[in-house]
């Protein structure tokens, strides 16, 4: 039997890469059910590759984990992906939805036009991109075959109809991506300490490594604490999708790159999810949020793109 060998599984603390990987797999596997089901995380990616590469044939497909790892940020997975598409130049591959974010310097121009000499090398390589930007810059740079869709955690519906919501949470980020300083979060959730009795501040880092069988437990646990909340503010892509498939009135701000608004694409027709790029709006926002009456998780639109990919793996 064929198989689809999905290469690069995180095994880090994130759960908005957990999220994406435990959405891979049940789009592989609720699409793909012919096929043989293998995962590889990324920890030991390329230690495997030797093990890899004795039970694949040139018929199997290497899916490659989406996200927002294509780029100099996060070289070691950057660096693993080239090794992949030299490794395996006979097989079909795809790199699931991703935002590419290079630096505009010396060091991110010289990694790009390493990857572009990588990358354009492979005859049977596709790259699904999650926002416009990173389509463009893409195309631009690539003679792969170039896809567009929503972030495939869109794809999940989390939402509950029976819970009772109470308070506010706030999912801020404290990493290299951050834009907000540490007045604007204080502002933001002296805001939240002003309407609410209940105020929780978090961030999507989980407090140990995620094991797979772990993954689902996890991500269930953190999605169901959002839907129990009236409002979350986010600098997260991931607390933005995780609100919006949960049915969690949001504001999201951005982070250093193009992702969180590249991605409000495929969110605009819902109601409760709301960008600023203003923290003095926060609060009429959330007081606008709080007189939504009813809403509703609708992802039709969005799965009907992910059929893209479908279409393009049954064609390999």
């Amino acid at each position: 039997m064929k198989k689809i060998i999905l290469m690069g599984f995180p095994n880090h603390r994130n759960l908005g890469d957990q999220a994406i990987a435990l959405a891979e797999e049940i789009f592989i596997r609720k699409n793909f059910p012919e096929y043989d089901f293998y995962s590889v995380p990324e920890g030991i990616m390329l230690k495997c590759v030797d093990k890899v590469r004795k039970v694949c044939t040139d018929e199997d497909i290497l899916v490659l984990h989406g996200g927002g790892n294509f780029g100099n940020q996060y070289m070691y997975i950057e660096e693993s992906r080239r090794k992949i598409l030299e490794l395996f130049p006979n097989n079909p591959i795809i790199l699931m939805p991703q935002s590419i974010y290079f630096s505009n310097d010396e060091e991110g121009k010289e990694e790009l036009n390493k990857t572009i000499k990588v990358y354009n090398k492979h005859k049977n390589f596709t790259i699904v991109a999650r926002e416009q930007i990173s389509y463009d810059k893409i195309k631009e740079n690539f003679t792969a075959d170039v896809l567009q869709t929503p972030d495939i955690v869109m794809s999940l519906n989390k939402q509950r109809f029976d819970e009772k919501r109470n308070g506010i949470m706030y999912i801020l980020r404290h990493d290299v991506e951050v834009v907000l300083d540490d007045t604007d979060r204080n502002d933001l959730i002296n805001v939240g300490k002003k309407l609410f009795d209940d105020v929780i501040v978090t961030d999507m880092m989980f407090p140990k490594q995620i094991k797979d069988h772990e993954r689902k437990e996890v991500l269930d646990t953190f999605m169901a604490n959002i839907g129990k909340r009236q409002v979350v503010v986010t600098d997260r892509l991931h607390g933005m999708i995780f609100c919006a498939i949960t049915g969690t009135p949001c504001i999201v701000f951005s982070n250093y790159n193009h992702k969180v608004k590249g991605s409000l694409k495929w969110l605009k027709h819902l109601n409760y999810i709301r960008f600023l790029d203003d923290i003095s709006k926060t609060e009429e926002t959330i007081k606008e949020l709080l007189m939504i009456k009813e809403t509703k998780y609708d992802n039709e639109e969005i799965n009907k793109s992910l059929e893209q990919i479908v279409n393009k793996i049954k064609m390999f």
